[in-house]
């Protein structure tokens, strides 16, 4: 009977004959290529030596339905490789209830496999270093090594670095589908030997993280309690919902662990429970998003905080910026950790990647006999000196390698720079090699590539060396009143924004570099939208530096004068210094987001709390996320009525930068005209306070001293009520000497008051209390930290310049222009009198290409159609 009781009435029903396809046992130098396995495994014994499986196919070598009891006892690994020197290499190994492969035995090697869908009922790891039944690997020369796999869709761990298992080189995601807690690579109570866990990529490890129900997450690399005798290094990890690199402590001697040359895209963790220590751990050398390194006894030096030192963080492109901190910063920590690949230029820098050296390789390869299944389209670039080479059908989970070359009409020339970006989504990668040459070609060109200098093959595919050229236009009409997105396909269309583009310059007077700062940039977006330039809803602006695109959030202000926006710009240098603004660039839609852009932010739109917030309690009042708002309402009574509603951040879950400002808006809805706010810091710091005063009549921005409120300025808050007002508290100095500045409006220029000297206050505070009986209802706003100097930079917006191709349609400007790629546009039809008309596509060096009666206007209709109710 079926699992769920059905009966195998009218299904297939297959049964398995034998657990094993080979017997390996005693066998040496044996070599098994290119099978297909299903349903059956290789069976090794301690007597197995110098054999090799490769180019295989294996799917199912072990399946179950309920884990046995003493499970790795029972003999339920895939492949169980056991003896000495063995190697599996350039296999695909899918479907394993349990663990895929285990590790036994010396010198052993899993090398260069796209390895899936292991511990699918949630036990084992797709790839151990032993079961229970062997004795440890000793460590040293005769250690077994997992390297250069791609391994994901796992239901537990993605391997268990067990003794003298060197992990490196490989490409680890998707792991905790089944449970939560422990790391996509893990370890517990073991000793090590010295095993390597290096230049591996562990990302996007999606377990649970709910603490209050004890659901911990998944770690990227996780030493547990009592591990010993490991070397982390030259790891890159992100996405995962606890610590990307974590260990806690052990209970006696020396660990022996060291964390060197790591960039961690999340939190960087050490602790120790009780009775443990961190003697023999350290941590150097490391960036982090966080840092969170703490235990006695650790060794913590040269360890770096931030995200915003990468070339392309968004396309998980870690390698260092020129301005970077963590450039020529490190520690010499001598080999293994400063070996090739990433031997110095120099003074070692901080994290994973050394500046001025190739990114490393992790995760399976593309092997020789992948690439007549290539599929290659090549089209010269603009200036055609060269042609960029676009590569897919690459077998799932493998890359291109970097002996990898490419060549373009005969094989005399080979060149280009070839990199591949991986689908994690579908597992699978496309390749794009520039500047590959193209000597005095033209035309239609065949394609030739090799691996490992070995033979020239022919993938699918071929090079189109054409000059510019409109080809074709789709659809072939449109309404008169303009607005149909047309698609035009062609060659050597110029690949630059296609757009406006603008200079910012950005004075920091501050005299020090500033590092992932966020920059206010105003500017008037109303007169680029009148004129066609500019989205209505400023979707279609951004931001870029040298190396790339800025995350960035409009505050307020599309379509007027004064549009607002937050720039989160990597490196300030001291005095002047340039980032671009553009727009007008085609369907290339920007979002505004203030998470990526400040330290926190906030905008209450989601109506949950998240877990950053700690909502205060009292009888008079509540307090709730709704209406896109943080809402403190009630009523006073003669009891309470000099008291606060209130919440507050939870400060140990945020990342503080040294000097931050805290911005806020508040908006009063029904309230008295003598009340107390705090708006990132307490009473007894700076807060808003008393009844307004004076001519013009504002409140106070005051401290409040234990008996007494001490004014230090005027806001220009003027009343009981008010929509929308901007407050910004910022707080610079040493934190036992902090000075506290009060901004508002949004000026980043005008400080109203100014609070020196204060011994590590609260941060993160906010409050409303009306000094009287009243109802009230507080609503607070786009809550952000950012980093902050005083005083602030300032920015000017310099001319507007055209970028890219320009498109026309009979003379008239197509809008949104946005290029795919040198064979394909897409724009906006402008409004036309009906009849066939030509399409001119125009590169910014004035080279044209038209296509006559490309495109046929006709008169617009509207249609009614029927609504059938049922």
């Amino acid at each position: 009977w079926l699992p769920d009781g059905g009966t195998p009435s009218g299904h297939v029903v297959e049964a398995r004959r034998r657990p094993y396809a080979f017997d390996l046992s005693g066998r040496d130098y044996i070599v098994l290529d290119s099978l297909r396995l299903f349903a059956a495994g290789i069976k090794y014994d301690t007597a197995t030596d110098h054999t090799t499986v490769q180019n295989a196919q294996i799917e199912y070598p072990w399946h179950f339905q309920e884990a046995p009891v003493l499970f790795y006892a029972n003999g339920t690994t895939g492949l169980r490789i056991l003896g000495t020197h063995n190697t599996i290499r350039g296999s695909t190994l899918a479907h394993s209830a349990g663990t895929m492969i285990s590790l036994g035995g010396t010198y052993n090697r899993a090398q260069n496999n796209v390895i899936f869908q292991a511990g699918y009922t949630g036990v084992g790891a797709a790839v151990v270093g032993k079961d229970a039944t062997e004795a440890a690997n000793p460590g040293g020369p005769a250690s077994n090594a997992v390297t250069q796999n791609s391994i994901f869709n796992v239901g537990r761990l993605a391997v268990s670095a067990d003794p003298g298992l060197n992990v490196t080189y490989n490409d680890l995601y998707r792991s905790h589908g089944l449970i939560t807690d422990l790391g996509t690579i893990y370890t517990h109570a073991t000793d090590g030997r010295g095993a390597q866990i290096a230049y591996n990529l562990v990302h996007d490890n999606p377990a649970e993280l709910d603490q209050a129900i004890n659901y911990w997450g998944g770690y990227g690399i996780y030493l547990d309690d009592d591990s010993y005798n490991y070397r982390v290094f030259r790891n890159i990890t992100w996405n995962t919902t606890s610590s990307g690199v974590f260990a806690f402590g052990t209970q006696s001697g020396s660990s022996g662990r060291y964390i060197y040359h790591n960039t961690v895209d999340g939190v960087l963790e050490t602790r120790t429970k009780a009775g443990q220590t961190m003697d023999g751990t350290a941590v150097r050398n490391n960036i982090g998003a966080s840092l969170q390194l703490s235990g006695a006894g650790l060794v913590n030096e040269s360890n770096l905080a931030g995200v915003t030192w990468y070339l392309d963080r968004a396309a998980r492109d870690y390698r260092l910026r020129p301005d970077a901190p963590a450039v020529d910063a490190g520690l010499t920590l001598g080999s293994p950790y400063q070996d090739a690949p990433m031997q110095p230029v120099g003074v070692p820098d901080i994290g994973a990647l050394e500046r001025g050296r190739a990114p490393f390789l992790a995760g399976a390869l593309v092997r020789s006999r992948d690439l007549t299944s290539l599929q290659v389209r090549c089209n010269a670039e603009a200036s055609g000196s060269a042609a960029v080479c676009y590569i897919t059908n690459l077998p799932v989970g493998r890359r291109l390698p970097a002996d990898f070359e490419i060549a373009i009409g005969n094989t005399s020339q080979p060149g280009g720079t070839c990199t591949t970006t991986m689908n994690y989504a579908t597992h699978t990668g496309q390749a794009t090699c520039q500047g590959v040459p193209v000597p005095g070609l033209s035309g239609s060109q065949p394609v030739y590539v090799r691996i490992g200098g070995g033979d020239w093959v022919t993938p699918g595919g071929s090079a189109d060396l054409g000059g510019l050229a409109l080809l074709s236009v789709s659809p072939l009409s449109g309404v008169t009143r303009g607005g149909t997105l047309v698609t035009l396909t062609g060659r050597r269309f110029d690949t630059a924004l296609a757009g406006w583009l603008a200079s910012l310059t950005i004075n920091n007077p501050s005299g020090a570099p500033l590092y992932g700062h966020q920059v206010l940039v105003t500017f008037d977006t109303a007169s680029r939208i009148g004129q066609g330039k500019l989205r209505s809803d400023c979707s279609d602006v951004s931001f870029y530096d040298q190396y790339g695109e800025l995350d960035f959030w409009l505050e307020d202000g599309c379509n007027t004068a004064s549009t607002r926006f937050w720039v989160e710009v990597g490196y300030v240098p001291p005095g002047d210094s340039t980032i671009t603004l553009a727009y007008g660039h085609g369907g290339q839609t920007r979002t505004s987001n203030g998470s990526a852009t400040f330290v926190f932010f906030d905008d209450f739109e989601d109506g949950v709390v998240s877990r950053y917030w700690t909502l205060g309690q009292g009888d008079f009042y509540t307090a709730a996320e709704k209406n896109g708002a943080m809402v403190l309402a009630g009523a006073t009574n003669n009891q309470c009525m000099y008291q606060g509603a209130n919440f507050y951040l939870n400060d140990w879950l945020l990342t503080w930068p040294d000097d931050f400002a805290i911005d806020s808006e508040l908006t009063v809805v029904t309230g008295a005209a003598g009340f107390k706010a705090n708006l990132g810091a307490v009473c007894g710091s700076l807060a808003l306070a008393g009844q307004p005063t004076g001519n013009p009549p504002r409140k106070d921005v005051a401290y409040y001293d234990g008996s007494r409120w001490v004014p230090l300025g005027k806001s220009t808050v003027t009343g009981a009520t008010f929509n929308r007002h901007k407050f910004s508290v910022a707080f610079t100095g040493p934190t036992t000497n902090r000075t506290l500045r009060w901004l508002e409006n949004g000026n980043l220029t005008d400080v109203l008051a100014t609070r020196p000297g204060q011994n590590n206050p609260t941060r993160g505070f906010f409050l409303y209390g009306a000094d009287a009986v009243t109802p009230f209802e507080a609503r607070f706003d786009n809550i952000r930290v950012r980093r902050y100097v005083y005083p602030e930079p300032t920015l000017r917006v310099g001319a507007e310049a055209a970028s890219g191709i320009r498109i026309s349609i009979d003379g008239l400007p197509c809008t949104n222009i946005a290029v795919v790629d040198p064979t394909t546009a897409r724009c906006t039809t402008p409004p036309h009198a009906p009849g066939a008309v030509s399409l001119v596509v125009t590169n910014p060096d004035g080279q044209s290409a038209r296509l006559d009666n490309a495109f046929t206007y006709r008169e617009g209709h509207t249609t009614f159609l029927p609504v059938v109710r049922r």
